[in-house]
């Protein structure tokens, strides 16, 4: 522990010279929250109180003087309930786009037809329209009563049945629900930012430098190094959502108790969230572990931070789509979702934001990040203590990637070659094969055939490989024929669980 303890310090020592992290994990999450949070509250609030004290033109007809006095009359007595200016002006020439929304009535058998004319990509316009329709309402509605009142009925002759919902989920809890998938996110994508940079630094960093093989002389074991480096780049990882975990907290207070948001917070009980906060801060901790190490195991395989940001975007994207799970409003934390992995912390935090949280379910969500980043862990110091990983040009596998011209004669496709032929070939069958299906099943069979036979010719002949030798039939052995079957019968058993136990998830 004491050498790990100095090798900590050293990687400590390393990603604080560079202060682009420093501004992604102090800056980014202090100032993301209050600017996105607040900023869009605020900025909201801005834009509809400039629509309240704005004038809105409506342009109409002479001829339909008597119609518009009639909705006049009703905006003066409902101005307070629409809570907008608007200006009903009479134009002979009737130019409408003079206008925010232009006016026409006409009569047909089955009544009066307004008609209007507006431009719902402009807000003036939009909001004029909507005021005009609450305005039509209310004109029917009268035009109704004094219809029936002429007929000796009431309105109960209309509406011979009633119906009532009442919603039994609090004020709170639907805020928090709506809330809480966005929240989820914000954190994990924040965490991961933060673990991103100094990630890199500590393993391709090293390798860029040309300081890895002086490491590797020093009286220290590989797995000391590797624990050293992993230890580092979590206290920043862990700082970040710490940080991140307060930010949000005091963006949310500040909503609770502004002028601008407050009608949508009341019955939120910010003292119950407060009593949460160190579990919350546990589950933001673990989380930064295990980004931490699954970050680790991609910049392991780099020898450039260009490469090691081509290799991590995937796995960002991945895991950004795992957090943004929480946003399906039917999707809870339970005890199938609490077994996955981020999912089960992006649910956990749409939980707490709607005011009810299982302590259970919290502890099986901690444990099984836990659990997934000591064995990441493990994954990580086995790939360290290979020298082929640690000094390699990259995912070599990947031969495909190379010049044409750089490839030797003869050279046989590896497993990342198989694989990423596996994925063309399996896009260009769900484009191309499904499209020439849906025209006639015959043409679709033959297109999805020829696709098969003619990814891998591509790419045998792009990595000049010879034909014969790769593509011989061989007789198999009794003992291949009963080990394939018996493979198959597992395989497909084994693929039966997995599949129901996907069903049972989601």
């Amino acid at each position: 522990m004491k050498k790990i303890g100095i090798l900590v310090k050293k990687e400590l020592l390393d990603i604080l010279r560079d202060k682009k992290t420093l501004i992604i994990m102090v800056v980014v999450p202090v100032l993301l929250y209050p600017a996105i949070i607040i900023g869009m509250v605020l900025i909201m609030s801005m834009f509809a109180g400039a629509q309240e004290g704005e004038r809105h033109l409506i342009g109409y007809l002479p001829e339909d003087e008597s119609y518009v006095t009639n909705l006049k009359d009703i905006y003066e007595k409902n101005k307070e309930e629409i809570d907008l200016e608007l200006n009903f002006i009479s134009d002979q020439e009737g130019d409408s786009e003079f206008y925010d929304v232009w006016l026409e009535f006409s009569e047909k058998e089955e009544g009066i037809q307004l008609a209007v004319e507006y431009t719902s990509t402009e807000q003036k316009s939009n909001s004029a329209e909507n005021a005009l329709q609450d305005l039509a309402d209310i004109y029917q509605n009268e035009l109704l009563a004094e219809n029936l009142k002429a007929e000796g009925l009431d309105e109960s002759f209309l509406h011979p049945l009633t119906y009532e919902a009442n919603d039994s989920v609090t004020v709170s809890e639907s805020v928090g629900m709506n809330m809480g998938g966005y929240m989820g996110m914000l954190l994990i994508t924040t965490i991961l930012l933060g673990s991103f940079y100094p990630a890199i630094d500590a393993t391709t960093g090293e390798k860029e430098r040309g300081t890895l093989e002086t490491l590797l002389t020093l009286p220290v074991t590989n797995f000391q190094m590797i624990m050293s480096k992993y230890i580092a780049v979590s206290i920043f990882a862990c700082v970040t959502a710490v940080l991140s975990l307060l930010s949000l907290g005091a963006s949310i207070l500040f909503l609770v108790n502004s002028v601008a948001a407050s009608a949508d917070f009341v019955g939120f009980d910010m003292a119950k969230l407060m009593s949460w906060m160190p579990i919350l801060l546990l589950v933001m901790i673990v989380i930064a572990l295990l980004i931490t190490a699954i970050c680790m195991c991609f910049c392991i395989f780099a020898k450039s931070f260009k490469e090691a940001n081509n290799y991590i975007t995937p796995v960002m994207l991945i895991i950004m789509f795992a957090s943004m799970i929480a946003m399906v409003p039917s999707l809870k934390l339970d005890y199938y979702t609490s077994l996955i992995p981020i999912v089960n912390v992006s649910l956990l935090m749409k939980e707490v934001t709607a005011q009810h949280m299982d302590l259970a379910l919290a502890g099986i969500t901690i444990g099984i990040n836990l659990c997934y980043s000591v064995l990441i862990i493990w994954l990580l110091a086995k790939m360290y203590d290979s020298e082929n990983i640690s000094f390699n040009d990259g995912f070599q596998s990947f031969q495909i990637f190379q010049k044409r011209s750089e490839i030797k004669k003869g050279t046989v496709p590896k497993t990342g070659d198989l694989f990423l032929g596996v994925v063309i070939l399996f896009l260009l069958i769900m484009y191309l094969g499904t499209a020439a299906s849906v025209k006639n099943v015959l043409f679709g069979s033959a297109v999805n055939q020829l696709l098969i036979l003619a990814v891998p010719l591509v790419i045998v002949w792009y990595m000049k490989s010879d034909m014969k030798t790769l593509f011989s039939l061989k007789l198999p052995q009794v003992k291949s024929c009963i080990g394939g079957f018996f493979l198959y019968i597992g395989t497909y058993c084994l693929m039966m669980v997995l599949s129901f136990i996907l069903i049972a998830l989601l």
